[in-house]
This record gives structure tokens, C-alpha cells and sequence, in this order.
């Protein structure tokens, strides 16, 4: 199979045979997820390491402004849900400020 050509993207290809589906992104767009999931991965890791997890606030957007959103809290998460986003405001502006103190 020939590479598409520069710039070119095909959404997602499935072979008949039933196998997994194949997405073909860009170079940049492909450099940007793995280094996107890389990050996600050692969050997990590290936090992995002190605690379970009991939720999780993800917030994903792009050079447009265009955002995606998504939030999801265990059964045993001693936060309520409707209470999460300002958590999560809090803890981002914390790690912020810790990282604006160190310098």
C-alpha cells in the first residue's frame, strides 16, 4: 500500500477480515498523540504509585479553542461529583503554583 500524500488523512481503515481498525493520521498529528499519551500514562503511573484511583477529570482542546470534555467518579470518591470541576480548578491551580514557587 502506498503512503497517502503529505498532509493527507484517511479517517480509518478495517480490513475484512475483522481485525482491528487502522487510523492514519499525519506526522504532527501522530507525534502530538503519543507524546499526549505518554504524558497521560505517567500521570496514571505516578499517581498509581500513593493511591487508588477514585476519579478521573480529563479535558482535552485544540489550537481553535474547540475542547472536549469528560469527568467520572467512583462509588467510593469521597468528593461528590457536582463538586469535582472546582477540585480539579484547584489542584491545576496548585500544581501551577508550585511550579511558578520552584522557579
Amino acid at each position: 500500500m502506498q503512503a497517502p500524500h503529505p498532509g493527507c488523512r484517511i479517517r480509518s481503515v478495517r480490513p475484512k477480515a475483522g481485525g482491528a481498525t487502522l487510523v492514519l493520521l499525519p506526522d504532527h498529528a501522530t507525534n502530538d498523540r503519543i507524546a499526549t499519551l505518554r504524558r497521560v500514562r505517567a500521570v496514571l503511573d505516578e499517581h498509581l504509585r500513593h493511591a487508588d484511583i477514585a476519579g478521573i477529570g480529563f479535558l482535552v482542546w485544540g489550537t481553535d479553542f474547540s475542547s472536549t470534555a469528560a469527568l467520572a467518579c467512583s462509588d467510593h470518591a469521597r468528593i461528590p461529583s457536582i463538586a469535582m470541576p472546582e477540585f480539579i480548578k484547584n489542584r491545576l491551580l496548585a500544581a501551577k503554583i508550585e511550579e511558578w514557587t520552584g522557579e
